[in-house]
């Protein structure tokens, strides 16, 4: 007879699915967080262990994601996503044959076709390109346009070559900015497989235990059987599954039908007048692998990872080939954007190099406050923006009373509003760097602040021309770090005399009174793009100021005016 036991809640699809949600939405440590949770309740799960080694694979911890994927297949050799796994751990090694046979693999053990036909050909990469397509449709891949693409700039098809990649960059995240958290292809013959996700420190997954449990389909049977028995029924978490007439009463249960995780399974013995006369229950833990499980939730899962971790273009490298083509054909400002686009993404020596043969890249002037001067004049700086509905208003105001002032924006917005960040450059006024996301930079990794730092660079020449040459951290957060890098990319951090953040908050007249009571000569006022309060402050504080003899010019013209003031006056916290 099936022993007694308690049930335990099971584990719902919905843990794995909001983990891929979160990762897709670039938060990694949430991602995290909802797997161990997930482990926590199904350890030895096959899926979940297919996802953590997706996961820092995507982290480029290889050894790591060899010893997840190679446990998920010793639980069901024909996991697809564990053999694809594998399939990307030889390719990041060179092992291209290797690589081919484990996709292979993959594909006749049920993996998505469309994700498994690109790694195939990207295992052939360049040495086969006859089987890509022209010219692929919209529906089909990145990963086959960028093949298509790199293939041809390999060949010295230009025309081709440059057609190609510019249609894959305005497909891409942030038309190639960011690359997303998947495994990325880098047309490098020795590394042709990285990623760029930070993971958390890893936690401790179960992987190599050998977990008991129940896959693919079992055989239920009663362990004693009265003469008076004349059928069995069996049903799983509570409901019906199959009533069996006939000895030996045994009934073959596909597992495959249910979510991974603790299932209650019960069997009544009745007699022939459907009395009941014994049941027993049992909890049993399922553990199929991603070749196994059927049904919706099962399908959301499965095709949820699909589009997450089919491999990606790396957007730095088509970049750097389109800056690389321009340079050959002389064209030296397209050259430059596109390697400032390559930098976005991978801000590497080698980038930084190419980039340094169009400019200086060394800033005299690491860190300013203010200007010392005699003069009176001011800079007007504008944080955050550009945000529709209050920058066309600002803009009007600075027009109006003749004022220059400097705009630090972010990155992102710029990318959803490049025709309003256009009209901030021909207003006349200055384009600065306020981060591409707005994040607090001391928190971030040095790879990632040079990440912030050029896709907002990359941004802002796209859409105005202008090279920004100021960068003010989000919330004034900044370290040596922070500082050194922005000096490697060639810009000087620019913080703020007057901060009236507090002012604008409380309204336009302490705005205004505010930036008058503290003015001083060369000093830099920081205010916000985004209040309405801050452009009705403006022309109040414009004529008292000008009536005390104060000129408004731009953060590049006033370091023109006098000596840079390295440390702070009065150290205010900005937004």
């Amino acid at each position: 007879m099936l022993g007694a036991c308690r049930a335990q809640a099971t584990l719902p699809e919905e843990i794995a699915l909001q983990a891929l949600q979160a990762w897709n939405r670039g938060t990694v440590k949430q991602a995290v967080q909802r797997l161990k949770v997930a482990f926590a309740q199904n350890p030895g799960d096959p899926e979940l262990l297919d996802i953590y080694g997706a996961m820092v694979l995507c982290a480029n911890r290889f050894e790591e994601a060899k010893a997840l994927f190679g446990a998920a297949l010793q639980k069901d050799p024909q996991d697809p996503v564990a053999l694809y796994g594998s399939g990307l751990l030889h390719l990041a090694r060179g092992e291209s044959a290797r690589a081919l046979q484990d996709f292979s693999l993959a594909e006749a053990a049920g993996g998505d076709r469309t994700v498994l036909e690109a790694a195939k050909l990207y295992a052939q990469w360049p040495k086969d390109t006859s089987r890509q397509p022209a010219m692929p449709t919209e529906e089909e891949q990145n990963a086959i346009l960028a093949m298509k693409g790199m293939a041809d700039y390999r060949l010295g098809a230009v025309n081709e070559a440059q057609a190609e990649l510019k249609a894959l960059m305005k497909r891409l995240p942030e038309q190639g900015l960011v690359n997303p958290p998947a495994p990325l292809m880098t047309f490098h013959p020795n590394h042709p497989l990285n990623g760029e996700v930070e993971l958390p420190i890893a936690f401790h997954t179960p992987a190599m235990q050998n977990e008991k449990g129940v896959r693919g389909v079992v055989t239920l049977r009663p362990e004693v059987v009265a003469p008076n028995v004349a059928y069995v029924g069996y049903d799983i978490d509570g409901k019906p599954l199959a009533l069996v007439g006939d000895p030996p009463y045994s009934f073959s249960w596909d597992t495959r039908t249910v979510p991974n995780g603790l299932h209650r399974v019960a069997l009544s013995l009745y007699d022939a007048n459907s009395n009941l006369l014994d049941r027993g229950e049992r909890i049993v833990h399922v553990i199929n692998g991603f070749s196994c499980h059927t049904g919706p939730a099962q399908e959301r899962l499965r095709a949820a990872f699909w589009g997450t971790f089919g491999l990606q273009p790396d957007a730095s490298a088509c970049a750097e080939a389109l800056g690389m083509l321009a340079q050959s054909a002389g064209e030296r400002a397209e050259a430059r954007l596109w390697f400032t686009w390559a930098a976005a993404t991978q801000p590497s020596s080698g980038i930084r190099a190419k980039l340094a043969a169009y400019e200086a890249l060394d800033p005299k002037v690491p860190i300013c406050w203010a200007v010392q001067t005699s003069q009176k004049v001011i800079a007007l700086t504008f944080d955050d923006g550009p945000k529709p509905g209050v920058t066309e208003a600002l803009l009007d105001t600075l027009k109006r009373l003749g004022v220059k002032a400097t705009f630090f924006v972010i990155g992102q917005h710029v990318m959803q509003y490049p025709d309003l960040t256009r009209q901030i450059a021909k207003a006349g006024m200055e384009l600065a760097n306020h981060s591409f996301t707005h994040p607090n930079l001391k928190t971030l990794s040095p790879q990632a602040i040079a990440q912030q730092l050029m896709a907002t660079q990359a941004a802002v020449e796209w859409a105005t021309g202008q090279v920004p040459r100021f960068l003010r951290p989000p919330g004034g957060d900044e370290n040596e770090k922070v500082e050194k890098i922005a000096h490697a990319w060639g810009l000087t951090l620019c913080m703020w005399t007057i901060d009236a953040y507090d002012a604008e908050l409380v309204g336009s007249m302490e705005a205004a009174e505010h930036v008058a009571r503290a003015v001083r000569p060369g000093a830099i006022v920081l205010m916000h793009n985004g209040k309405m309060s801050t452009v009705q402050a403006l022309p109040s504080l414009v004529r008292t100021l000008q009536r005390r003899g104060y000129t408004f010019v731009t953060l590049s013209q006033l370091l023109q005016m006098g000596r840079s003031q390295t440390t702070p006056i009065h150290l205010q916290r900005g937004e």
